[in-house]
């Protein structure tokens, strides 16, 4: 009995315009005043719970205007409503918006989601470094969701993951987030933060020459912490790129001037090289599943190898040559190289 009495009073208030008062209020429509959103995630709490009372027709309403509030938040926040949110506040937000979007709607997921990662691109454009922090975060969140262990044997379950990857890989360089990143203002723990897109792209086939010029290209004349932090995200990242990859890295590394040399160059090109390797004899042996297989490679005729796919050992054993004019310093680094 009070079921169906609570039913009629709710009925009676929309029925009232009492619903299509509050949906005017998230919408900002009531008084031209934006509200905070701690406050419209407090007005609007109740609508979650009620799909078992409301018809469809309000239901429907419901959703259309979160989805339009929603974008219309996100589109207006500019750099000072970022930094005065806190990520308490968003994530409640959020949190509610998707509850309620998912008792109402179908379509949850897919709408979320596209919130959430115009919320991340509006976050990577602040001018605080903690809130930049904050929408790469937000991005790796996307991209643990849509991981795919195994692409090309996907069982029918990890179908919908193959889709979301596709589709935040497009994203990714549609809005140009390595461009965020990798900039003339690139700070040195964004950079060291970026290496899980980065693998991503890669484990996607997306990676290219020009992504790899920008992020060489952002170190040119920085401080050291950059210039580390880029060497940093390049070994976190060796295993997934392709010998071509390397190798065009590999080219760059051979630019460095003698006089830019030092111990943490020593240890960048050392790491680098081991990974490098390791990864070129995976790749070169990646096709022999059989005996029959492994009796054709052997068989094939044998060329001598590139000095760039020994990486950077040929530079190490150039510069312990007597010829090579270095200093000590640096012939005893590279000696240690050997050890």
């Amino acid at each position: 009995m009070l079921y169906g009495l609570f039913v009629n009073l709710f009925n009676e208030f929309c029925a009232a315009g009492g619903l299509d008062e509050i949906l005017k209020i998230v919408l900002n429509e009531h008084d031209g005043h934006t509200l905070p959103l701690d406050f419209i995630t407090i007005l609007i709490a109740p609508l979650r719970s009620i799909r078992p009372i409301a018809s469809k027709e309000v239901c429907g309403r419901v959703v259309e205007t979160i989805k339009k509030m929603l974008l219309q938040r996100i589109e207006r926040l500019d750099d000072k409503d970022i930094k005065d949110l806190s990520k308490t506040t968003i994530m409640n937000f959020m949190a509610l918006m998707k509850r309620i979007l998912k008792s109402l709607s179908n379509e949850e997921a897919k709408v979320v989601k596209k919130y959430e990662m115009l919320l991340s691109v509006k976050f990577l454009q602040s001018s605080s470094l903690e809130k930049r922090l904050n929408g790469l975060a937000d991005i790796r969140k996307l991209i643990e969701r849509c991981k795919v262990a195994h692409r090309p044997f996907c069982p029918p379950a990890a179908i919908k993951k193959v889709s979301d990857a596709d589709e935040l890989t497009k994203w990714i360089i549609e809005q140009k987030i390595l461009e965020f990143i990798y900039n003339e203002n690139a700070h040195a723990e964004m950079i060291k933060r970026s290496s899980h897109i980065l693998i991503f792209l890669a484990n996607q086939n997306f990676v290219t020459n020009d992504i790899l010029d920008l992020m060489w290209n952002c170190k040119k004349n920085k401080h050291e912490d950059i210039i580390l932090a880029v060497h940093f995200v390049i070994n976190e990242c060796v295993r997934h790129l392709t010998i071509n990859h390397l190798v065009y890295i590999m080219e760059k590394i051979k630019q460095i001037p003698l006089d830019k040399y030092d111990d943490k160059l020593f240890t960048f090109m050392r790491e680098f090289t081991v990974q490098a390797y390791e990864t070129h004899e995976s790749e070169c042996y990646s096709d022999i599943k059989s005996l029959e297989d492994l009796e054709a490679e052997i068989s094939k005729p044998k060329t001598e190898p590139s000095d760039s796919l020994f990486f950077c050992a040929p530079i190490f054993w150039n510069l312990l040559r007597d010829e090579t004019p270095v200093s000590l310093e640096l012939t005893e680094l590279a000696n240690g190289e050997y050890k």
